[in-house]
């Protein structure tokens, strides 16, 4: 039987207890559960020491299920170290200590999983991997943030960005705190993890553009909705000649692209690859049991990792071009590149970043507009 040490027993936690408990009894164990407080303890197996389990000699497989960097971060390194495989749903701490811990992972000759660090319970990772084995991809993009897009959702319908992230908080889908989600910082802590296994090149989270959904109002979701488009947040990630193209932007979809049909707190990934061609898959991307499934999965197939090699990501942002909508103060600083309205001619991601340092207009809100203009 396998003997596994479960880190958190919260929202995550507790759905990969009760998936083990129904489905996996006979195989396997959870025998040490960290929690916060003495309150918490439910069982002889519960304790508020973390190295109860880390240390324990019969865990092979350590779950980390806490979020935030620390001391998680400290955790899982300490795990990798003393020959326990980890398996973490925690983007935040993944993808801003991923080469340390990858390094640990493969000098130790253990094995790091995350596929329920993206996605919720798609199974992005595995299929990208099995896609691997005989194609090449060349593009992802995909809504990754389950609170954005429901508040998104919620604007769409005439509801204001306050009033849609109060309701989203009333249903748990937004935290106290949600600047993580509606910055954009989540979805940037994403794709740096879907670069790394798509392109197998590292690119940090601050390496990636990012323009979150914190500045929008009412007036760009009626502007989206007159041109026929719902506004989604969106991670877009490509290979180009000089490198790797990746950003995260709010982007002004048309009705008929099937991005536009994702509502609520669901989330959608598009690949595109040489033989494949395009390829999407969509799922819950949030929530207990679905993040606790991608777990459960990472536990059923963890003796399987094969070890793979990164290059240092090179960033290029001055190959492609698109159109951008801009709603600013300072419209005049923009007056070379807009045609039309809001709307800019096809130009790089760079040249819209020097442009928006240039206008200085810290409530500036851009989107990229998809499809022709109207």
């Amino acid at each position: 039987m396998l003997s596994i040490g479960l880190l958190g027993a919260g929202v995550v936690g507790s759905g990969v207890k009760r998936i083990l408990e129904e489905k996996f009894s006979e195989q396997v164990c959870i025998r040490k559960i960290l929690v916060r407080s003495d309150r918490e303890k439910l069982a002889e197996n519960y304790t508020t020491d973390p190295y109860e389990v880390l240390d324990d000699e019969e865990i092979s497989v350590i779950i980390e299920a806490m979020g935030g960097i620390h001391p998680a971060y400290d955790y899982v390194s300490y795990a990798l170290s003393h020959h326990k495989n980890v398996i973490s749903a925690n983007k935040k701490m993944l993808a801003n200590c991923y080469d340390e811990l990858m390094e640990t992972a493969r000098s130790n000759h253990t094995t790091l999983r995350y596929e329920a660090a993206c996605g919720g319970g798609i199974p992005l990772f595995h299929n990208i991997s099995r896609l691997q084995r005989s194609d090449t991809i060349s593009s992802v993009k995909g809504i990754l943030n389950g609170t954005c897009n429901y508040i998104l959702s919620e604007m769409s319908t005439g509801l204001s960005f306050e009033e849609a992230l109060q309701n989203a908080q009333k249903l748990g889908y937004a935290e106290a705190d949600p600047s993580d989600d509606i910055c954009g910082y989540d979805t940037q802590n994403k794709l740096s993890l879907l670069c790394a296994d798509v392109f197998h090149t590292r690119l940090k989270p601050e390496e990636i553009p990012l323009f979150g959904i914190d500045r929008i109002s009412e007036v760009d979701s009626e502007i989206a909705r007159g041109s026929s488009r719902l506004i989604k947040l969106v991670a877009s990630a490509s290979r180009t000649e000089n490198g790797i193209e990746a950003f995260v932007m709010p982007v002004f979809v048309p009705w008929e692209d099937s991005f536009a049909s994702i509502s609520g707190n669901f989330n959608i990934l598009r690949l595109e690859s040489d033989y494949l061609g395009r390829f999407e898959m969509t799922a819950q991307g949030a929530g207990s049991l679905p993040t606790a499934d991608a777990i459960v999965q990472d536990l059923m197939d963890i003796h399987h990792t094969a070890d793979r090699v990164f290059e240092k990501g090179i960033t290029d942002l001055n190959t492609n071009r698109y159109r951008f909508y801009i709603n600013t103060s300072n419209p005049e600083v923009f007056t070379d590149i807009t045609k039309h309205n809001l709307i800019t001619v096809k130009v790089t991601l760079q040249t819209l970043i020097d442009k928006i340092k240039e206008a200085n207009d810290p409530d500036i809100f851009v989107a990229l507009y998809e499809g022709d203009y109207d």
